[in-house]
């Protein structure tokens, strides 16, 4: 038998979330557990009927959590959450919110605090709610990761990155300003950052390695391949593209256009 179940949050429900903290799509999910939990045990006097598995539970959930989310979060940021579902630790919101506690303010130079950048709500684990203002740099790449350490978050605003502590609120530090692409290596906690010239990664205890210029001005059709991460840099003599390739856990480059003394 296949079982169907429909999760109706009232208005003043609604209302109550909004103003806790507390997403309404994870309250969706936290009821859908709920009532496995309910058919689970059976109802004091009636014959117990076909119950929900935890498996199926854990199903509905996830897929009701990840529906909802795919609604308000960017391509690409849900598969940077952490695995457990049930606590979001930040969303990129839309723009600064109306009400409650004044955002808290980023930028890589001191300056331009007074206007709205790319923002971010997170979710400590045990303590209430925060938003950040992250002033912004010179691309459109914009996202929000966890940091490899599993408590960090790493924020990228226009190509601008910051690494912020989600329980302190504190920025760790900032890198980049023209960060155009963002790499997780699979099977490896590793994420590497690229721009039109150089790359860098980052792992549990911060940065791994920095590369050399690999282009005069531009780089394309980069992926990782193997242990390597592959790509054409541009050069400006007779404006062609040539091959390069970076090792994943060293940063040593092979190829590219640029072979000028830094």
């Amino acid at each position: 038998m296949v079982v169907y179940a429909f999760i109706l949050v009232p208005p003043w429900e609604q209302a109550h979330r909004a103003d806790s903290g507390e997403s309404v799509y994870l309250f969706y999910a936290r009821a859908a557990i709920a009532c496995g939990r309910l058919s689970s045990q059976g109802c004091e006097g009636r014959r117990p009927t076909n119950r929900w598995t935890g498996a199926a539970v854990a199903y509905f959930s996830t897929r009701l959590v990840r529906r909802k989310l795919n609604e308000i979060a960017p391509p690409g940021q849900l598969n940077r959450w952490a695995s457990n579902l049930s606590v979001m630790k930040f969303e990129i919101l839309a723009g600064l919110p109306t009400s409650g506690d004044w955002p808290e303010q980023f930028s890589a130079t001191g300056m331009g605090a007074h206007r709205e950048g790319l923002v971010v709500k997170f979710y400590p684990d045990n303590q209430s709610t925060w938003v950040g203002n992250f002033q912004r740099g010179m691309t459109n790449v914009s996202d929000a990761t966890e940091h490899p350490n599993g408590t960090n978050a790493i924020v990228v605003a226009s190509g601008q990155g910051y690494v912020v502590d989600i329980d302190t609120r504190q920025l760790i530090e900032c890198f980049g300003g023209i960060i155009d692409s963002m790499f997780r290596v699979p099977n490896q906690n590793v994420i590497i950052f690229g721009d039109c010239t150089t790359f860098l990664a980052y792992g549990p205890n911060g940065i791994l390695w920095r590369s050399r210029r690999v282009s005069w001005d531009g780089v394309r059709s980069v992926t990782i391949k193997g242990d390597e991460l592959v790509g054409e840099a541009w050069t400006p003599m007779g404006e062609a593209w040539k091959p390069f390739a970076v090792e994943l856990t060293s940063g040593v480059v092979r190829g590219g256009s640029y072979d000028l003394p830094e």
